[in-house]
């Protein structure tokens, strides 16, 4: 009996190995059973120029679609490169590659930029001598009396030289004319204003023996602000209140930036040896 199961299995295993083996005839190279490679394509990997790729019709990359959406292959080295632009440059947008704005730095919408346009010519065009720009450096005074006292002693020192102009009207004139140049160049570059306000800001850190702090530039805001809700569009419109809240802040934050970051000119260089001389 042991020796008719062996039979049994044998032959069974020979018969399986029959029925995996495919015919000679599909074996053999004149075999048309199945198709070339010049009618299924080359493969992906093959770098062509052989005899076969002579003459053949390139492929466009296809776009292989997973639930709704598409992935093109071919972009994806392009959009690798665009991503590594943008980081090296923090100027540009993310959406796009351009330059960030002012506006964009500020980050006040395009409506609300047209309600800044709409509202400023009006508190503009009244001048130094304006409710707006007379009550300005005023305000200033009664929320920060340092700011007051230096302001009063630089109008002193201006009389005592016969100046043209006291401390307090051009520091309202240079104050009207700052705004005036962001709101109307919101679409620009951002350079140029950042560093004059900065500049601003590391000018002014000589009278921090003075009194004078960071804090006063934060005072400095408010009085503006509180001269700027006195117009009909700025009470009416909240997108206006917000604008002109950021506006505000750009202004006092780069200022502040370069207070606390001021490096040694040589004109300041010569105040201080004037200053040790006459010591």
């Amino acid at each position: 009996m042991k020796e008719v199961r062996r039979q049994r299995i044998m032959d069974e295993i020979e018969l399986k190995d029959t029925k995996i083996l495919p015919p000679t005839s599909l074996l053999s190279p004149s075999n048309n059973g199945y198709p070339s490679l010049r009618d299924v394509g080359r493969s992906k990997t093959d770098p062509g120029g052989g005899a076969e790729s002579e003459g053949a019709t390139p492929t466009v990359p296809t776009k292989a679609v997973i639930s709704g959406f598409s992935f093109d292959s071919t972009k994806l080295s392009a959009q690798l490169s665009d991503i590594a632009f943008k980081r090296s440059n923090p100027d540009l947008s993310i959406d796009g590659i351009k330059q960030r704005t002012l506006r964009d730095i500020i980050g006040i919408t395009v409506y609300q930029a047209k309600l800044l346009l709409q509202c400023w010519p009006n508190i503009y065009s009244t001048g130094t001598s304006g409710p707006f720009a007379s009550q300005l450096y005023s305000s200033l005074g009664k929320r920060n009396p340092k700011a007051k006292t230096i302001l009063t002693k630089a109008n002193g020192v201006a009389v005592f030289s016969q100046s043209d102009i006291d401390c307090t009207s051009m520091h309202t004139k240079l104050t009207l004319e700052l705004i005036d140049t962001i709101i109307r160049t919101l679409d620009n570059s951002p350079t140029n204003i950042i560093n004059y306000l900065t500049e601003i800001g590391q000018c002014h850190r000589t009278l921090k023996d003075e009194g004078m702090s960071t804090a006063m530039w934060d005072d400095l805001g408010d009085a503006i602000l509180e001269g700027v809700r006195k117009n009909d569009l700025v009470r009416k419109h909240k997108e206006c209140r917000r604008a002109w809240l950021a506006i505000i802040a750009f202004i006092t934050d780069n200022i502040k930036q370069g207070h606390n970051t001021f490096k040694a000119s040589p004109s300041t260089n010569d105040i201080n040896e004037r200053n040790k001389e006459q010591n």
